[in-house]
Protein backbone atom coordinates (compact mmCIF):
# COMPACT_ATOMS: atom_id res chain seq x y z
CA UNK A 1 0.00 0.00 0.00
CA UNK A 2 1.70 3.43 -1.16
CA UNK A 3 1.73 6.32 1.04
CA UNK A 4 -1.48 8.81 0.24
CA UNK A 5 -1.34 12.68 1.27
CA UNK A 6 -4.97 13.35 2.74
CA UNK A 7 -7.00 16.58 3.42
CA UNK A 8 -9.38 15.76 6.11
CA UNK A 9 -12.34 18.19 6.07
CA UNK A 10 -14.53 18.81 9.00
CA UNK A 11 -18.20 18.75 8.45
CA UNK A 12 -20.75 21.87 9.09
CA UNK A 13 -23.69 19.40 10.25
CA UNK A 14 -22.26 16.74 11.80
CA UNK A 15 -20.29 17.17 14.94
CA UNK A 16 -17.31 15.07 15.19
CA UNK A 17 -17.76 13.77 11.74
CA UNK A 18 -14.66 14.28 9.42
CA UNK A 19 -14.49 13.59 5.17
CA UNK A 20 -10.94 12.28 3.86
CA UNK A 21 -9.74 13.16 0.59
CA UNK A 22 -6.76 13.02 -1.77
CA UNK A 23 -5.14 16.37 -1.06
CA UNK A 24 -5.38 17.48 -4.77
CA UNK A 25 -9.20 16.51 -5.01
CA UNK A 26 -11.54 18.97 -4.24
CA UNK A 27 -14.78 18.06 -2.66
CA UNK A 28 -17.32 19.01 -5.19
CA UNK A 29 -15.69 16.74 -7.56
CA UNK A 30 -15.66 14.02 -5.60
CA UNK A 31 -18.74 13.90 -3.26
CA UNK A 32 -21.83 13.03 -4.32
CA UNK A 33 -24.24 15.82 -3.82
CA UNK A 34 -26.53 13.85 -1.36
CA UNK A 35 -23.72 13.45 0.79
CA UNK A 36 -22.55 17.11 0.37
CA UNK A 37 -25.77 18.44 1.35
CA UNK A 38 -26.16 15.97 4.21
CA UNK A 39 -22.93 16.85 6.03
CA UNK A 40 -22.65 20.74 5.09
CA UNK A 41 -20.04 23.08 4.77
CA UNK A 42 -16.53 21.22 4.51
CA UNK A 43 -13.84 23.34 6.48
CA UNK A 44 -10.32 21.94 6.22
CA UNK A 45 -9.31 20.73 9.09
CA UNK A 46 -5.45 19.13 8.28
CA UNK A 47 -3.51 17.62 5.99
CA UNK A 48 -1.96 14.01 6.70
CA UNK A 49 0.19 11.50 5.14
CA UNK A 50 -1.75 8.34 5.66
CA UNK A 51 0.55 4.89 5.25
CA UNK A 52 0.72 1.80 6.56
CA UNK A 53 2.34 2.68 9.99
CA UNK A 54 0.21 5.03 10.75
CA UNK A 55 -2.39 4.82 12.68
CA UNK A 56 -5.81 6.77 13.22
CA UNK A 57 -7.49 7.75 16.67
CA UNK A 58 -11.02 6.77 15.10
CA UNK A 59 -10.77 5.03 12.40
CA UNK A 60 -8.95 2.15 10.35
CA UNK A 61 -6.25 3.35 7.98
CA UNK A 62 -5.90 0.92 5.94
CA UNK A 63 -9.62 1.26 5.11
CA UNK A 64 -9.49 4.55 5.05
CA UNK A 65 -6.48 4.20 2.46
CA UNK A 66 -8.84 1.31 0.72
CA UNK A 67 -11.84 3.66 0.11
CA UNK A 68 -9.71 6.75 -0.83
CA UNK A 69 -8.59 4.58 -3.78
CA UNK A 70 -11.87 3.03 -4.08
CA UNK A 71 -14.53 5.95 -3.91
CA UNK A 72 -12.31 8.93 -3.84
CA UNK A 73 -13.02 9.91 -0.50
CA UNK A 74 -13.67 7.87 2.93
CA UNK A 75 -16.50 9.68 6.31
CA UNK A 76 -15.44 9.08 9.39
CA UNK A 77 -18.63 9.35 11.27
CA UNK A 78 -18.42 10.14 15.15
CA UNK A 79 -17.96 7.83 17.90
CA UNK A 80 -21.77 6.71 18.92
CA UNK A 81 -22.91 7.86 22.33
CA UNK A 82 -22.45 3.73 23.61
CA UNK A 83 -18.79 3.70 22.95
CA UNK A 84 -18.05 6.68 24.45
CA UNK A 85 -20.25 5.73 27.91
CA UNK A 86 -18.64 3.13 27.14
CA UNK A 87 -15.26 4.48 27.17
CA UNK A 88 -16.04 6.46 30.80
CA UNK A 89 -17.05 3.45 32.15
CA UNK A 90 -13.88 1.88 31.09
CA UNK A 91 -11.69 4.47 32.33
CA UNK A 92 -13.66 4.80 35.76
CA UNK A 93 -13.01 0.78 36.66
CA UNK A 94 -9.28 1.45 35.63
CA UNK A 95 -8.73 4.82 38.07
CA UNK A 96 -10.92 2.83 40.66
CA UNK A 97 -8.50 -0.22 40.26
CA UNK A 98 -5.44 1.70 40.37
CA UNK A 99 -6.66 3.32 43.38
CA UNK A 100 -7.16 0.30 45.23
CA UNK A 101 -3.49 -1.12 43.99
CA UNK A 102 -2.13 1.74 45.11
CA UNK A 103 -4.12 1.64 48.85
CA UNK A 104 -2.66 -1.70 48.73
CA UNK A 105 0.79 -1.02 48.62
CA UNK A 106 0.71 1.43 51.34
CA UNK A 107 -0.32 -1.70 53.41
Amino acid sequence: MSPLICQVYSCAKKDGCYVYMKKSDQPTEVLPEALREALGQLSPALSILLDANKTLANADTEAVIKAIEADGFYVQMPPTEERSVEAKILKMLEMRDKSSADESSEV
